[in-house]
């Protein structure tokens, strides 16, 4: 008689894989995610055979902040979210005997003790500051033939900007590394003789590479290529690092390039490198808009630079060309818009963090509208100031013809004047009675009352909130529309 299938481990392990361990939760987990293993422990107390099958499934991904109870981190003295204190921690017995199932590993809390993982099966580890060198050493030694994703930050960063120095331990443990394919740094001083070693053993496998907050790049004979990394990120003090811009021309199959587009940064020459080295280019994006609070940006032009270093699309077998354009920027200026527009069939993302309130913005958005016909996503938004709604007009002018458009979302415009306590209970009561009027069919409006966000109640504001809807209508894919605190929804 054939055994029943849910005798059978494989069956039982693939069941196991479709219970959800892991939730997203931004709000109370310091990891962005929670841990959540009822459903599956419950599978696990079934019989010998799941207890067996199920039992490395539960302890495949470790997160330190998710698995240790909250008295084990010298952080405890923070006041707990109400899941943590009502939640049962595993015993440090427990996950020690259970650490052998390991396949990924995430160092996210200072721990009263260093703990010693018997895991050897790694496939991610990503250390951060609180894990000491020796014993992530240990760590990066013992998994190497299986690690396919480091992340190690310097142990010796502290909150006086000191940079951890590479030891020679640290180099023997990135060097015992044979098929890594994602490999990040932050927060080294490093000597560049010793790293290009280490890239080279790495060269037929590595993907992605990620170089932040780096110290001791200087000598650009040192770089090895990289054939295979279509990946980079380069989010390192360009006076500390002189030769870093130049690992672009080692990178002939470089998609995608993240930078920290500073004053300091070399845009031109880096564009040059990029079109010179990098065919497949069709990404380039920053570090995020914490470039504002720390140094200034580039000029106006370089921006069109950095965009000339992607290679517009071939006409004759459509690849190339730039996809994504996710920028700092003063203003969407004239030589930057004219740069995107050579791309004007290709690109597919544009997110932007404007500076200035000038209304040049909303004209050259208006041309991108109008000539980028395969837009799909517009994120647009002021990280300083607030633009005035008659501005958003100008994006108007012309007919848009991005018809693929799914997603756009327009952010910091100006709301109406300061009103008093009753006169804003009125606006609200109004706006309470008339909510969807405007609304044009197929649509569903959501408004957010998080503080801070800014509801357009003046008439231009109004206005521009109708011509957008009116044109948001006209676009078959697009299926949300923010503007402001305000959300909408196709729902046909």
């Amino acid at each position: 008689m054939p055994p029943h299938p849910l005798d059978l481990p494989e069956i039982i392990l693939r069941v196991g894989e479709f219970i959800p361990l892991w939730i997203r939760d931004y709000t109370s987990a310091r990891s962005g995610r929670r841990f959540t293993p009822k459903d599956l422990v419950a599978a696990i107390r079934v019989n010998r055979t799941f207890h067996s099958t199920l039992t490395p499934l539960l302890w495949a991904i470790y997160n330190e902040s998710e698995h240790l109870a909250p008295s084990y981190s010298i952080d405890y003295h923070f006041p707990l979210q109400n899941q943590d204190s009502l939640r049962k921690y595993p015993s440090i017995q427990t996950i020690l005997k259970n650490s052998i199932h390991f396949r990924s590993y995430e160092n996210t809390i200072c721990t009263i003790e260093s703990l010693e993982y018997r895991c050897t099966q790694l496939r991610v580890l990503k250390l951060s500051r609180w894990a000491a060198s020796a014993l992530a050493a240990n760590l990066i030694i013992t998994n190497s033939h299986t690690l396919r994703y480091l992340s190690w930050e310097s142990h010796a960063f502290n909150s006086m900007g000191d940079w951890g120095v590479m030891s020679s331990q640290g180099y023997a443990a990135l060097n015992s590394l044979t098929k890594l394919e994602i490999l990040e740094l932050r927060l080294w001083t490093v000597e560049h003789h010793r790293l290009t070693p280490i890239l080279a053993r790495l060269s037929p496998y590595l993907k992605t590479l990620v170089l932040a907050d780096m110290r001791g790049l200087n000598s650009e004979q040192d770089w090895t290529l990289l054939p295979t990394l279509t990946h980079l990120t380069l989010n390192s003090e360009w006076w500390a690092n002189t030769a870093i811009q130049d690992l672009v021309r080692f990178c002939p199959a470089l998609e995608t390039l993240i930078l920290d587009p500073n004053a300091e940064c070399d845009a031109r020459a880096i564009g040059r490198h990029l079109r010179e080295c990098c065919p497949n280019l069709s990404a380039i994006e920053c570090t995020g808009p914490k470039i504002f609070q720390s140094s200034m940006l580039l000029d106006d032009d370089e921006y069109a630079a950095l965009i000339h270093g992607c290679a517009p699309v071939n006409t004759a077998n459509g690849r190339g060309g730039l996809k994504r354009f996710d920028m700092v920027l003063d203003l969407l200026d004239d030589d930057t818009t004219n740069a995107l527009l050579a791309h004007a069939g290709s690109l597919e993302s544009l997110e932007l963090y404007i500076v200035d309130d000038m209304p040049i913005t909303f004209k050259n958005l208006n041309l991108i509208l109008s000539r980028c016909t395969k837009l799909k996503l517009v994120f647009i938004t002021n990280y300083l100031l607030e633009w005035p709604s008659e501005i958003g007009m100008e994006m108007f002018r012309e007919p848009w013809g991005c018809k693929e458009l799914e997603s756009l979302s327009l952010e910091e415009f100006g709301s109406a004047p300061y009103m008093s306590a009753e006169e804003t209970s009125d606006v609200i009561e109004e706006e309470a009675g008339d909510e969807g009027d405007n609304v044009p069919e197929g649509w569903i409006e959501h408004k957010s009352s998080v503080r801070g966000k800014k509801h357009l109640r003046s008439p231009p504001g109004q206005a521009l909130k109708r011509k957008l809807l009116k044109a948001a209508n006209e676009l078959p894919n697009l299926t949300r529309l923010s503007l402001n605190c305000t959300t909408y929804r196709r729902t046909t």
